[in-house]
């Protein structure tokens, strides 16, 4: 299972109890009530939010596609674009935590 499928969800839920069963991070309750997962950065243990480990993920993924078309010359690196789908099923909630993730991404 994948951190995105917590994305704007609440900690207590029970879809979020039963996504915590498929996680192999741990995993603790946020100040807004949503998750926080850890991760190791530079040997330290942190806590973030699924919407800035997605951002994390969307900026490593454009630099990656800027990267290959700036070494092959097929587009111009200024001019690239992205389009995030978002499943139909997201809540509102969930929906505004993607775009949060996609502002802090850029």
């Amino acid at each position: 299972k994948s951190v995105k499928r917590l994305v704007g969800l609440p900690y207590d839920s029970p879809q979020a109890e039963h996504e915590r069963k498929f996680l192999r991070c741990a995993t603790r309750k946020a100040k807004d009530g949503c998750f926080e997962v850890e991760m190791e950065v530079h040997g330290r243990k942190e806590f973030f939010t699924p919407e800035q480990i997605m951002a994390m993920v969307m900026s490593k993924l454009h630099t990656m596609v800027r990267d290959e078309a700036e070494r092959t010359n097929s587009k111009s690196s200024n001019n690239l674009h992205a389009v995030l789908s978002v499943p139909v099923w997201l809540t509102v909630p969930q929906r505004e935590k993607m775009m949060a993730a996609t502002r802090i991404a850029s």
